[in-house]
């Protein structure tokens, strides 16, 4: 199964004009969307970004996003350099999903914190929450205050450096993404980051993770002897740590290069990480990883209570099937 998957994605879409044709056209519509909320706050640029992410599909690949309201701002507690803290621990997740006849291949999730900018003549800059930042570059041991995760300590691992990340918008409609790592990296005195920071980091400091790539052949003692590439080329076996423009953005989520993978070839590579993605899944969706059970007939639930206002991103792709939904 696992040669037959990596053929099958590399054939039908990351060596295909055609869907690569795709990915630009959904870049235009973001691009549109994010230009129309140009002076429009955070909250709504994220919502008008949710619905233009929805629906979108290609042969076997899905897209489904998914605006869900909470009751609390609670967010998440965690011991911060020895004091307590509490902080939102994400406003969108992305879970990245490859499957085979229905069997899990591939499992990532990345949290995001989306960000707008506060611009000047010279650059854009974006202040950053430095208790929000080490949780999201570290995940120390975390509980949940409220909500769906209520009372629910979690330790993740983050081989990869991409479980927490960035969604940076600029002031004339552009995104950037950035792991909260190269964004700790990055940052000037006072806490913020500015887009000048980014553009003298890129390519010296902001370097793509190949963990996956590593370590998922590892973990499956999978030897695909480069046949279907190598680094940066080879099928959904990557880890983006930036993207500097929409397009960037785009071809990483689509090639499933985006998140940490706590599953791979039906094996559990990352357990807290799994059953967490499992609940919000299962939360959202109606179903969760374990249940093998993914098909175009997703279906939401309006009763959840979340520990803030969150965006879920379900990025799916059926490699069987005739690579298509029935």
């Amino acid at each position: 199964m696992s040669r037959e998957a990596i053929r099958l994605f590399h054939e039908n879409y990351y060596c295909s004009d055609e869907f690569r044709a795709w990915q630009n056209v959904f870049a235009d519509e973001i691009y549109s969307s994010l230009r129309s909320k140009i002076k429009s706050g955070e909250i709504a640029t994220v919502t008008n970004l949710c619905d233009v992410m929805s629906d979108k599909q290609y042969r076997g690949l899905r897209i489904e996003s998914k605006k869900l309201h909470s009751r609390s701002t609670s967010g998440v507690s965690f011991n911060y350099k020895g004091e307590s803290a509490t902080t939102e621990l994400a406003d969108m997740v992305i879970v990245s999903v490859v499957t085979f006849d229905r069997k899990i291949v591939l499992l990532k999730t990345a949290f995001i914190q989306n960000k707008k900018a506060t611009a000047n003549k010279k650059m854009d800059s974006w202040i950053i929450d430095p208790k929000q930042l080490f949780l999201l570059k570290n995940f120390p041991t975390f509980t949940g205050v409220s909500g769906v995760f209520n009372k629910m300590t979690k330790t993740f691992i983050n081989h990869s450096d991409t479980l927490g990340n960035y969604g940076l918008f600029t002031s004339d409609g552009e995104m950037i993404f950035l792991t909260a790592r190269n964004v700790y990296c990055n940052q000037s005195e006072g806490g913020s980051i500015n887009s000048n920071d980014i553009k003298k980091a890129s390519p010296r400091l902001l370097t793509q993770s190949n963990y996956a790539n590593y370590h998922c052949k590892r973990k499956c003692c999978c030897d695909f002897n480069g046949e279907y590439g190598y680094g940066d080329n080879q099928a959904f076996f990557n880890n983006y740590s930036y993207a500097l423009d929409v397009h960037e953005i785009v071809r990483g989520l689509t090639y499933f290069n985006i998140g940490e993978p706590s599953s791979a070839y039906g094996r559990i590579t990352n357990n807290e990480l799994y059953e967490y993605t499992e609940i919000l899944l299962k939360s959202a969706f109606g179903h969760s990883v374990g249940d093998n059970h993914f098909n175009r007939d997703y279906q939401f639930s309006d009763k959840i209570v979340f520990e803030n206002d969150i965006t879920v991103v379900l990025n799916h792709v059926e490699l069987g099937e005739n690579y298509k939904y029935n």
